[in-house]
């Protein structure tokens, strides 16, 4: 840095060591890390935020150069447009992204008028989630559900069991029913079960009649929770391209539609929305793999 150059901000913690640190980056050809390591030195107190921290991540990545086609520019910007909407309601500065009329390698068209829509460039890429885990907060409010269900119902089985000593005189279809009500009563509980509900499937048992126990429900209920296996992505999430400006202009969320055909492609949220594979995406321009086709172009001839 020249010597009769200073760089000032109110505290010299945050801000102006990010502005030193992308100048070094530069000029220096350092990474991030390295720039931050040599200003550190001098001032060991210095300690750039955490969304400072991202733009000179992004700044390395983009070579410290403003590169308005890099992917990870546009998501950058996508947040941007993100936090003004939440602050302000509206986007002042909606930018569209480039032209998709242009060759590419994917082209994206919708499934039943074949309208080109948006093509590999204006596909965003995200961190992959944890899959279903990210889901587990639903699965819990059902089983909370299932439970004050099953904790409100205690006199139906009371009701329909039979005394032990008094099975001989009920008649199959009265055992019959007893069993099916147990079995809509256990399915999705997540809590052991109680007495009564254990008699009444013991007697079951002297029936042969085959039922299912609350433990085996459990089981079903959380085996795809306990996997956390990866679940492929259904959807893509692009960038605001030129057709889709003034259907998200003024507007929170919605419907994103054909421009030709009004076919339902996906929805939009300026909050966000989540993926399948279990990742958050913020904001959300969400298209539906299954309601697009993707296309090549025929190659080229010498």
């Amino acid at each position: 840095m020249l010597p009769e150059t200073t760089t000032d901000s109110m505290y010299g913690v945050s801000r102006s060591p990010t502005i030193i640190a992308a100048y070094l980056m530069k000029s220096e050809r350092l990474s991030y890390a390295a720039a931050l390591k040599s200003i550190s030195d001098i001032k060991p107190s210095i300690r750039p935020n955490a969304g400072f921290m991202r733009q000179l991540q992004l700044w390395q990545t983009m070579k410290c150069c403003i590169v308005q086609t890099n992917k990870s520019f546009r998501s950058y910007r996508l947040g941007k447009m993100a936090k003004e909407m939440k602050e302000t309601g509206q986007v002042k500065d909606l930018c569209a992204s480039h032209d998709s009329s242009h060759d590419h390698d994917v082209m994206y068209k919708c499934r039943k008028c074949r309208k080109l829509l948006f093509t590999d460039e204006d596909v965003l890429p995200h961190e992959v989630g944890i899959g279903s885990l990210s889901f587990a907060h639903q699965h819990s409010q059902k089983a909370d559900l299932d439970q004050k269900k099953d904790d409100s119902l205690p006199s139906v089985v009371e009701q329909q069991e039979c005394n032990v000593a008094e099975l001989d005189s009920c008649s199959m279809e009265d055992v019959s029913n007893l069993v099916h009500t147990i079995e809509d009563l256990s399915v999705g509980g997540d809590s052991p079960p109680d007495t009564s509900t254990t008699e009444a499937t013991d007697r079951a048992v002297a029936f042969n009649i085959p039922f299912t126990t609350s433990a085996t429900a459990q089981q079903t209920f959380q085996s795809p929770m306990a996997t956390g296996s990866h679940s492929s992505c259904t959807s893509l999430f692009i960038d605001v391209v030129e057709w889709l400006s003034p259907v998200i202009v003024g507007q929170v969320d919605g419907k994103i539609l054909c421009p030709k055909c009004s076919a339902r492609l996906g929805s939009f949220n300026w909050p966000g929305a989540r993926c399948s594979c279990g990742q958050w995406v913020t904001p959300s321009f969400q298209i539906h793999k299954s309601r697009v086709d993707q296309c090549f172009p025929p190659p080229k001839t010498f």
